[in-house]
């Protein structure tokens, strides 16, 4: 992902226009998934399960529970737009791996026309290096050997106010002045139709007034002459 951005770079500051094709590169990025979603649960393994199948399904049960009220209730208000695609791609990949959020995002946005894609990849560049396989995915373990269940659900539960924090004093404010202004956009049009519909109804006031001489003198085909003018 980081050697994509240089490149797109690199083209950018030295080569106009830019050799690459976005088309291209989406039909080979497309494709590139597909392979690598299939082999990903192609090589799925459940070897190991047979001791510990009665935690196994209360960690499976409680996992849901907590992904489907973030699904239902937390999504629609923390995303800006698009919620289903791009809370099924996080909701995929929290409950397996990134594979699984790339599938559920490939049912839902087939086409690739909305932005849970790019901004999937863009959170990735951040998330990666911390959670999926990076610091804390290595250190989470010995730290629960060495200090015990509790310092690491507060660990957890501080990363999840603090990012809570950030929508909160951050992006709800982006997101308020992004609505605000679509919500002015669309009441600019509003008053634009209604000034039309009251020039119509004006017009069809006017011509309702007229006298039944008049009114018969206009057609489909323009004004005609008046029958006691021609007299």
């Amino acid at each position: 992902m980081l050697g994509g951005i240089l490149v797109q770079l690199f083209t950018d500051a030295f080569a106009n226009p830019s050799p690459i094709d976005r088309d291209t590169i989406e039909r080979i990025s497309g494709l590139a998934l597909d392979f690598t979603i299939v082999s990903a649960i192609a090589t799925m393994s459940f070897t190991g399960l047979e001791d510990s199948l009665l935690p196994f399904f209360i960690l499976v049960g409680v996992t849901w529970i907590w992904h489907l009220l973030c699904f239902r209730f937390l999504a629609p208000i923390l995303l800006p737009d698009y919620w289903v695609q791009r809370s099924l791609a996080e909701l995929g990949q929290s409950m397996g791996v990134t594979s699984t959020g790339l599938l559920l995002l490939r049912m839902t946005d087939p086409e690739n026309q909305t932005p849970a894609l790019a901004a999937f990849s863009y959170k990735q560049l951040l998330h990666e290096p911390i959670v999926g396989g990076g610091l804390w995915t290595a250190s989470v373990l010995p730290f629960l050997k060495s200090s015990g269940i509790w310092p690491v659900v507060g660990v957890s539960c501080s990363a999840v106010v603090l990012w809570l924090l950030v929508y909160l004093f951050y992006f709800r404010q982006r997101y308020a002045r992004k609505r605000q202004e679509e919500d002015d956009g669309g009441d600019g049009e509003s008053v634009s139709l209604l000034a039309s519909n009251d020039a119509g109804s004006e017009d069809s006031a006017t011509s309702s007034s007229q006298s039944p001489a008049r009114q018969a003198s206009t057609t489909s085909f323009g004004t005609l002459p008046r029958a006691d003018s021609c007299a």
